[in-house]
């Protein structure tokens, strides 16, 4: 070590912002008090140029001296200016001053040192005009008179031609909401005072069907749907019901809708814990026109109560989906695929007998349309979906999610399958990105770009950037519901190739998928502000994306104030 008098130099104890500021390169100029005297004396003789206005508080506790110190430095490429704000405290009393005290602080905005970064420019609003500008931020410029540069040159701002429709961006929790209409139309504002006042709807006499659907869903969504108001919704002209929340309606309240309905072709039940066997062989002996039915919840029903209720009416059902029952068993399901000959659309959810025994009756169906196979208790091994598959090529839906064993050889045998439009694999986390891009690039569709319109693989945690963008390259034309959730290998470019890219460097543009209308990449860390603005900006008919879990994306640089 040489003996200079730099490294001879006895350094005291130094504060933590001080050692901080000096291991991040910036220079805190520290005078003494001599110097500081004489700096005082030369501003009250009008010697010094530039002074710096002194602001004291009440009380006269602390005295803030605020100086605007230039420094150019030169170095051998180019010459640059810094301008650093040094804050100077005074004690009142007459203790020795520290030089490396606290109280020493440099905006690390516009710092001292020459490799302090460049400032960015703020957003402000024109106090005569009200627009909006950039501007660079000046300590010394009141914050109460900022204007625009048209403003200042005493132009006089044009008018627009008349107010042009715009996308609105809401924020609702985690979920970026794109729509041109805010305010509520004067129908649903109606039907929302009757549902508070359900009760007392019979006084206004009839309502059109479309309008009861509406007030039935509010009022299931806020738990007010029990026997004496779900009789309102019954009616024997009636071909279609759908109560979602059917939590507080007793086993007689089931049973009327075979009594007042008797014309029902489609029934969607949500949350019926109380269905027996009793209900549903009274449907089976009442409802001569059903042909689609959903149940979810239904766990009374026994094996005995299904098989009966399948004998009646299996051979009149076009549509079956059952969610969250723990008595449908394989020799339910046998007779169901026995019956029910004609079925196109079957979806079993959450049931916990649900094995690869229930897949070896489904192949025995007549081709389906849209079938469903999703969260089972019990593990189903990949070669039971498989042989499903080798029966079943006209598909146009298929779910299976949570089918954790589901893997490579199942996406490959979904290749024949040509009239594929929703494809949900939603935690099916062994398949790989390579078997995703080779489907896509393999699959066949209608026409160029006509593949997928909906399309989940949420939680598949192999997916990298070429299975995004051979996506893009089968279904940009009708892709509208993507579902990316919690894929990290996903990056930027990926993600900015949905949107489309011009062409350069002599290759093709890619158009991007600019149907797409809901987009979900929560918990997708390469999502940030640049992603989403180039989505809103080129798809048009994005309406919600959902960004939970994207800690780069802030509401501000989306316009959302």
């Amino acid at each position: 070590m040489s003996n200079t008098p730099q490294n001879n130099r006895v350094r005291g104890p130094t504060s933590a912002l001080s050692s901080f500021l000096r291991e991040h390169g910036i220079r805190v100029e520290n005078r003494s008090r001599r110097e500081r005297r004489e700096q005082r004396e030369r501003e009250a003789e009008g010697e010094a140029e530039g002074e710096a206005e002194a602001e004291g508080e009440t009380g006269a506790e602390t005295d803030i001296t605020l100086q605007l110190t230039e420094t150019t430095e030169e170095t051998p490429h180019r010459l640059q200016e810094t301008t650093s704000l040094t804050y100077t405290p005074r004690r009142r009393n007459n203790s020795s001053d520290d030089n490396d005290s606290d109280g020493d602080f440099v905006d690390p905005a516009v710092g001292s040192s020459s490799k302090a970064s460049k400032q960015r420019s703020l957003i402000s609003f024109c106090i005569k005009c009200g627009s909006r500008f950039s501007r660079i931020p000046n300590p010394l410029e009141s914050e109460e008179n900022q204007q625009c540069p048209s403003c200042l040159q005493g132009c006089v701002p044009k008018k627009a031609k008349g107010p042009a429709k715009k996308r609105r961006i809401g924020v609702n929790g985690s979920t970026l909401s794109l729509s041109s209409q805010q305010v509520p139309s004067l129908q649903d504002a109606c039907i929302n005072i009757i549902a508070r006042h359900i009760e007392d709807v019979e006084a206004l006499g009839d309502i059109s069907f479309v309008s009861m659907e509406k007030i039935a869903r509010i009022i299931a969504r806020n738990r007010q749907l029990t026997d004496q108001t779900a009789r309102l919704f019954m009616s024997p002209v009636l071909t279609e019901l759908v109560l979602t929340d059917c939590t507080n309606i007793e086993q007689a309240g089931l049973m009327n809708i075979a009594h007042f309905c008797p014309r029902l072709e489609k029934l969607n039940l949500t949350y019926c814990g109380r269905m027996s066997d009793a209900v549903v062989a009274l449907y089976a002996s009442h409802l001569k026109k059903l042909h689609s039915l959903e149940l979810s919840g239904a766990h009374l029903i026994t094996e005995k109560g299904w098989n009966a209720f399948f004998d009646i009416t299996g051979p009149q059902l076009r549509t079956l989906g059952i969610r969250h029952s723990m008595r449908f068993t394989a020799q339910c399901c046998n007779a169901l695929t026995t019956t029910a000959r004609q079925l196109k659309h079957l979806a079993l959810s959450r049931i916990t007998t649900t094995d690869a025994s229930f897949l070896q009756c489904i192949s025995t169906l007549q081709p389906l349309e849209s079938l469903e196979i999703s969260w089972p208790e019990k593990k189903i091994p990949a070669a039971s979906f498989v042989h499903l598959l080798e029966h079943q090529t006209s598909l146009k839906k298929l779910t299976l999610d949570g089918c954790v064993l589901v893997d490579d050889t199942v996406l490959q045998a979904l290749i024949p399958l040509s009239q594929l439009q929703t494809l949900s694999l939603a935690e099916c986390d062994l398949i790989t990105s390579e078997a995703i891009q080779v489907y896509f690039e393999r699959a066949k569709t209608v026409s160029p770009g006509h593949g997928l319109t909906h399309l989940n693989l949420s939680r598949c945690l192999l997916m990298e950037d070429e299975a995004l963008c051979a996506i893009v390259h089968h279904s940009y034309k009708s892709l509208t519901h993507l579902e990316l959730n919690g894929l990290d290998f996903l990056t930027s470019y990926s993600l900015e190739y949905l949107a489309g890219q011009p062409a350069q460097d002599g290759k093709q543009e890619i158009v991007g998928c600019k149907q797409l209308a809901f987009l979900d990449c929560g918990f997708v860390r390469a999502v940030d502000d640049f992603v989403i603005s180039k989505l809103i900006k080129t798809c048009l008919k994005l309406k919600h994306i959902k960004v939970w879990g994207c800690y780069q994306v802030r509401c501000v640089c989306l316009g959302v104030y």
